[in-house]
């Protein structure tokens, strides 16, 4: 195995660790999980942001998401209650994920 499969593996183990205690420490509040899940898939993916979005109905809802300032926040906010026909990548996904399973 090399150096890099080596720090990717103990990265993923380390996230996979941090969210699991998190569980144990709000079991009835998923908000802090969606918030840890968050920050786990940003930085192992190295990413700028990342939103988790849950399915109600046959809507998409944000759940968790990178925070940037107030007034970005609130617009994502208010911006994202997708339904399931809208066409977006999210709503595409989402709908095709249901497809498979």
């Amino acid at each position: 195995m090399s150096h890099r499969e080596l720090t990717t593996a103990l990265d993923t183990q380390t996230a996979t660790s941090d969210i699991l205690r998190v569980i144990s420490q709000s079991p009835t509040d998923v908000q802090p999980v969606f918030d840890a899940i968050i920050e786990s898939a940003r930085r192992l993916l190295n990413g700028l942001s990342a939103i988790v979005t849950r399915l109600v109905g046959d809507e998409l809802h944000l759940s968790a998401f990178t925070r940037v300032t107030e007034a970005a926040d609130a617009l994502a906010k208010s911006a994202f209650l997708i339904p399931l026909t809208h066409g977006s990548l999210p709503a595409q996904a989402s709908v095709s994920a249901q497809r498979v399973s």
